[in-house]
């Protein structure tokens, strides 16, 4: 693609998005815009509004309508929470450690933290089925009293 080929097209793209800022309203309620796009030249001019022309100049433009106000987003993520459950475990026995979300939300991450910094074997570390919980399944391999924190990240999600 030559320079001046790019060039254009960089012009057109910098046009579109200065119009597009400058016709966005400062107030927070929606507001249809209607302009015209010049296809020789990429540019585009508001029309139906006062001191503009009523329609496209030209049949030859290209006439666009969209709303300032945009599409209403997915339902979203709330209510985020970390739940650490601390457990400490004495014996050599595998041992199960959960951090639970409360009714209503659903875990999103999670982890562990051997306080100790050694001595567990970790044998699974994730969510449960249903994503309410976090859970780890581990063996202490040492002597000395294993401290282990384990940490769900929860939150309401919309389905």
């Amino acid at each position: 693609m030559s320079i001046a080929i790019r060039a254009i097209r960089l012009a057109a793209a910098a046009t579109v998005l200065t119009l597009a800022a400058s016709l966005v309203p400062s107030v927070a309620e929606a507001q249809t815009i209607t302009a015209c796009y010049t296809r020789k030249n990429g540019t585009m001019y508001r029309v139906g509004e006062p001191n503009t022309p009523a329609d496209c100049t030209s049949t030859a433009h290209v006439k666009e309508t969209w709303n300032t106000q945009g599409a209403p987003g997915a339902p979203a993520v709330s209510g985020y929470q970390i739940v650490v459950a601390p457990e400490t475990i004495s014996d050599f026995n595998t041992h199960t450690f959960v951090a639970t979300c409360p009714t209503g939300k659903k875990v999103l991450g999670g982890g562990y933290i051997n306080a100790n910094s050694h001595g567990l074997d970790v044998i699974s570390n994730g969510p449960n089925h249903d994503g309410s919980l976090w859970a780890i399944t581990a063996e202490k391999t040492v002597s000395i009293d294993i401290t282990v924190h384990v940490y769900a990240i929860c939150a309401s999600v919309a389905p």
